[in-house]
C-alpha cells in the first residue's frame, strides 16, 4: 500500500513517450491517469504477461493493489530498457533527442567538410591527425 501512495502521484504527473513496442503499457498508463488511479473492471491488461493476468484477474474481479504493482514494475522495466521515455527527464529521454537533428547535420556537415576545420583543430591542439603520426 505504501508503494502505491508514493508512486501513484509520480506516474500521474509525468508525461511519457513510447514506441510501438510499449503501446499496451502506454494505454494502461493513460487509463491510470484518466481514472486518477482508480482501477476498475475495464482496466487494460494487455501489457501484463499471461501469468500476471491470471494473478490480477483470478476470480474475474480485478485485484487493484496487485494490478498497480504490476503496472509500476512494467513502467520501471520499460523506462530502464528505453521503450518508455520520460519527457521531463534528461537521463530517460528518447535517444534521438540527444542527437543533432538530421537536417542540421546534413547542412552543417556539407558546410564544414570543405573548410578543413578538423585538420586545423588537430593542429591547434597539437593532436596527431592520425593515430601514430606526429603532431
Amino acid at each position: 500500500m505504501r508503494l502505491q501512495y508514493r508512486i501513484s502521484p509520480i506516474l500521474k504527473a509525468l508525461d511519457f513517450q513510447t514506441d510501438a513496442a510499449a503501446a499496451a503499457l502506454m494505454q494502461a498508463l493513460q487509463y491510470f491517469k484518466t481514472t486518477d488511479g482508480k482501477i476498475g473492471e475495464k482496466a487494460p491488461t494487455d501489457f501484463l504477461t499471461p501469468t500476471e493476468q491470471d494473478s490480477v484477474l483470478g476470480d474475474r474481479t480485478v485485484k487493484v493493489s496487485l494490478y498497480k504493482v504490476f503496472l509500476f514494475m512494467n513502467v520501471m522495466r520499460a523506462v530502464k530498457s528505453g521503450t518508455l521515455n520520460i519527457e521531463q527527464s534528461y537521463k530517460y529521454r528518447p535517444l534521438d533527442l540527444y542527437l543533432i537533428d538530421r537536417e542540421r547535420w546534413q547542412r552543417d556537415r556539407a558546410v564544414t567538410a570543405g573548410t578543413g576545420w578538423i585538420a586545423s583543430l588537430h593542429r591547434s591542439c597539437r593532436c596527431p591527425a592520425r593515430p601514430g603520426s606526429d603532431p
